[in-house]
């Protein structure tokens, strides 16, 4: 009787193994792969430095052959107005490639890239005209002091009429580092610390893309830290603009000995790319967030090639 039973047991495993080996299916992970690498091309230029452009190649999800940080032997080309400007030269200790002469305003500029194995690849951007900052001043001085925690400041512009315009801020603090002087603290008034100046804002032209910080208000308000805030004109085009900015002391140790505002003016395209570059940054280490598509004006490639103007305020702190 044991003896039965034992073998309706083993008979019962075997089939029930029969049964789950039936309803397995192998499954072998993939990816789906590009065709080709892409070429990338990155130039955001401006009147004060020359051109420098950058070369390198997408890259796989799961690289399956070594794919070079930089591309060192292309053709690199620069038109003014639809005439050769300039063919630049590669730098290798930069891994970029620069030209002799800076970009000029109110020129149509064109870039030609020819790769060995890559159909050529082209672009066309120009300068924008800046826009100036009207006036910047202390809107609350109860956090002038040192040690006080909040200055709030407002900026001011004039929003161009004749067509949409896109704009980053962002600051750079001038500031008295601290010494130790005769077993005290003491500032350093000869000499300078230059750095990012992180800001808040609670303006909604401002694309925010940093987590809301909590303030002792009880209001979230963004932060734009460290590489400035992306706004554009769509809610006040061609008015007169006041921004109301908000600064603390725990992101900004040292007192300020100048503040100066950087007012960049940018075509529709780098800002779109510039957006998109944030928010991938913002979400790089979560896995759950959809993909960021980085938009591109490189014909034939992938990238960025646009100019970009600045408007610069300086605020100087006279205490």
């Amino acid at each position: 009787m044991i003896v039965k039973k034992n073998i309706f047991y083993i008979i019962s495993i075997v089939a029930f193994c029969c049964v789950l080996n039936a309803c397995q299916k192998e499954f072998t992970p993939s990816f789906q792969e590009a065709e080709t690498n892409r070429v990338v091309v990155n130039c955001i230029f401006d009147t004060t430095k020359v051109f420098k452009v950058t070369l390198s190649q997408t890259q796989s999800v799961v690289p399956t052959e070594y794919v070079p940080n930089s591309i060192a032997d292309a053709e690199v080309q620069i038109f003014a107005n639809g005439q050769l400007l300039e063919t630049l030269t590669y730098d290798e200790t930069k891994e970029a490639y620069f030209s002799i002469q800076k970009p000029q305003l109110n020129t149509d500029y064109q870039l030609k890239v020819n790769v060995e194995g890559y159909e050529t690849l082209t672009s066309e951007a120009r300068i924008p005209d800046a826009v100036p900052i009207t006036k910047v001043y202390i809107s609350d001085s109860s956090g002038i002091k040192f040690y006080d925690k909040r200055i709030e400041y407002t900026l001011q512009l004039q929003d161009p009429i004749t067509q949409s315009n896109y704009y980053r801020l962002y600051l750079i603090s001038h500031q008295y580092p601290l010494v130790l002087s005769d077993s005290s603290i003491v500032l350093n008034t000869d000499s300078t610390v230059i750095q990012d100046y992180c800001f808040r804002s609670y303006d909604t032209s401002f694309e925010s893309f940093e987590p809301l910080a909590h303030v002792d208000s009880g209001f979230e308000v963004p932060s734009f830290c460290p590489n400035g805030g992306l706004f554009a004109d769509a809610s006040f085009n061609g008015q007169f603009k006041s921004i109301h900015l908000e600064m603390h002391n725990f992101y900004n140790f040292f007192p300020n000995k100048k503040l100066v505002f950087h007012l960049n003016s940018l075509d529709e395209t780098l800002f779109r790319y510039l957006r998109a570059v944030a928010l991938q940054e913002v979400n790089r280490e979560n896995p759950f967030v959809e993909s960021v598509k980085i938009p591109s004006n490189i014909q034939n490639g992938e990238g960025i090639f646009a100019g970009v103007s600045t408007s610069i305020f300086e605020l100087i702190n006279e205490e």
